[in-house]
């Protein structure tokens, strides 16, 4: 089956304000990734396991975010059963996000194994916690991740791909302090703005 999703995210319904919040911006918004999450893309009328087996089949990553709610969570639970076998039979990474700093004891045994042998992402609400959050999710979604030109430079490769009468035609951009950015002549009292 084709990969439709980049990554499909596996959280209990109570964990929705960490991926609404946390990591749909950021993966999608920022990055331009397609997640799939069960509340948006599974399709109505099917069979719930049904759509749980096709979203993870379909999705180049899976990532689980371990909490208690997750440990008690049955769908939770097949969801991981699936995204297990699904790493294992393409020889995968098994992503996990542990959230909530959720106590062991609350967690099933395979919940236990997992993040005994496997490299798991700390969520934390620091701010250094939260950087060793992302720097480590990014580099395990590396292979899914789509290079991007900055936004300041994508208008000039694409005239580049112009031809070059086609060129000459275009404005050219203003200068720097016409566009808000403050000229290092000007009063330090301004408002530096940054387009």
């Amino acid at each position: 089956m084709a990969s439709c999703y980049d990554v499909f995210v596996a959280y209990a319904e109570e964990d929705n304000d960490f991926v609404s919040d946390h990591l749909r911006p950021r993966l999608e918004d920022e990055l331009g990734l397609k997640l799939c999450l069960h509340q948006r893309d599974f399709h109505p009328g099917r069979n719930i396991l049904e759509n749980i087996e096709d979203s993870v089949t379909s999705s180049k990553k899976v990532l689980m975010v371990f909490s208690t709610h997750f440990a008690h969570s049955p769908w939770c639970q097949f969801e991981l059963a699936v995204c297990q076998r699904h790493a294992m039979d393409r020889g995968d990474l098994l992503l996990v996000a542990h959230v909530k700093n959720t106590p062991v004891s609350d967690l099933t045994p395979t919940m236990v194994v997992i993040l005994r042998t496997c490299t798991y992402m700390d969520w934390s609400q620091e701010g250094q916690g939260r950087v060793i959050f992302w720097n480590s999710l990014l580099l395990a979604l590396g292979d899914v991740l789509v290079p991007r030109a900055p936004p300041n430079l994508q208008p000039r490769q694409q005239r580049r791909q112009q031809p070059r009468h086609q060129r000459r035609q275009q404005p050219r951009q203003q200068p720097l302090e016409r566009r808000g950015v403050m000229n290092p002549d000007e009063e330090q009292g301004e408002e530096t703005v940054i387009v």
